[in-house]
């Protein structure tokens, strides 16, 4: 990932805050492929999910909820820090209140990946170039671990300014005769995306598609 250009960079699209704890899909009890200790690391079920504090964050939010989710402890892992360390900016140089850094302001509300704050709590495993495989990730929710993802967007065509975002994969099931992906979206906080086709479609683009995939570690 590092070789792609900064033109090439993942943005983030401006969010809207949404309550983390709200879970509409608490009743489901079903598990993928009948294994009886499921596919959660509940990661957004304990509420470690953070929405990103600035609109180009979404790479140090991912990182800030695994961390937290590491351990056990909401906001664990702050943003702020997160990003001053992948950025070589000094302790405080990004202080300002969430929401307060222009788009175009690149020292502290620059794009990133999320391999680079992940690494800097020493959370990130290895990374894997488009969707990895169906059974590696869920092996990764069998074991706790959960998953950063980037979707790409069509070339050309942006949603809300964007033209990439990263989320965490928090949980596998099963609903009926289908299957889900639990995720935790740091703009629009928790969503039910189809395990098949995901990201197809995401935020409206039918061009959509699974970038990267980033396994994560407890430090």
């Amino acid at each position: 990932m590092n070789t792609v250009p900064a033109k090439d960079l993942p943005q983030c699209l401006s969010f809207t805050k949404i309550d983390i704890k709200t879970d509409p899909s608490g009743n489901i009890s079903s598990q993928l492929y009948g294994n009886s200790s499921g596919y959660f690391t509940d990661l957004v079920k304990n509420g470690y999910g953070q929405m990103q504090e600035q609109s180009h964050w979404c790479w140090v939010a991912c990182a800030a909820s695994v961390g937290s989710y590491y351990m056990n402890k909401e906001f664990g892992r702050r943003q702020e820090a997160i990003y001053e360390t992948a950025k070589d900016l000094p302790s405080g140089a990004c202080n300002y209140p969430p929401r307060s850094y222009s788009n175009e302001d690149t020292r502290c509300n620059g794009t990133g990946w999320p391999n680079k704050a992940l690494s800097v709590i020493n959370a990130f495993s290895r990374e894997v170039s488009g969707r990895a495989s169906s059974s590696d990730m869920l092996l990764e929710m069998l074991e706790n671990r959960p998953i950063v993802m980037g979707v790409k967007f069509s070339y050309g065509h942006d949603v809300d300014g964007a033209f990439g975002h990263a989320v965490v994969i928090s949980d596998a099931y099963n609903e009926g005769n289908s299957s889900f992906w639990r995720i935790f979206d740091p703009i629009f906080s928790i969503q039910i995306v189809d395990f098949t086709s995901f990201p197809t479609g995401y935020r409206g683009d039918p061009l959509a598609y699974w970038w990267f995939t980033d396994f994560t570690r407890r430090p």
